[in-house]
């Protein structure tokens, strides 16, 4: 939309989540964490359509350039990150979750093309496991070449047990 604004015609839940995050740094008058000026979300609560209109972030990516900057301007790149970062980590919470409080989708192990292909992270460790269990156990089949279900589910015990371990089995593969 010109040299000032970009429009985002995207899945519900992908705008309304940058959107969401957006209006919640803003609030926060962070002064590390560099924000677009101006986010609008215009949505039709059917689903029917969802649009983001931001302003225009003016220069060139990060990644375009590193290759070219000397030791010191990396290095302020680098501390710059780590202030934003440092500013971040201030909101915690005891779970997952997005910033308006509702569950995380693990878009790491499903296929999050909407919500209804999602699968909540929970608030532990079994919850998340309970929700990914058909995927799991469909994974393990495939990895193992296996239908038998006695093999299937001893497999997805170890993962639980290996996920869960405080030591350094944690980071064990299944054999």
């Amino acid at each position: 939309m010109g040299n000032d604004w970009i429009i985002w015609d995207r899945p519900g839940a992908e705008c309304r989540n940058d959107f969401m995050t957006q209006q919640f740094l803003q609030k926060q008058g962070f002064k590390d964490i560099p924000l677009v000026k101006k986010m609008v979300e215009f949505k039709d609560e059917d689903g029917g359509y969802n649009f983001v209109i931001m302003s225009r972030v003016r220069g060139v990516r990060l990644d375009s350039v590193w290759k070219q900057l000397t030791p010191e301007e990396k290095k302020g790149y680098s501390k710059q990150m780590a202030a934003a970062l440092r500013e971040l980590r201030q909101f915690t919470a005891e779970f997952p979750q997005r910033v308006d409080g509702s569950p995380q989708f693990d878009h790491i192990l499903g296929h999050c093309e909407s919500r209804k292909g999602c699968s909540d992270i929970g608030k532990t460790t079994d919850e998340w496991f309970n929700n990914i269990d058909e995927e799991l156990r469909e994974g393990i089949s495939r990895k193992f070449h296996t239908g038998d279900e006695t093999v299937i589910e001893a497999k997805l015990q170890e993962l639980k047990v290996c996920s869960t371990s405080p030591d350094s089995s944690r980071n064990k593969t299944l054999t």
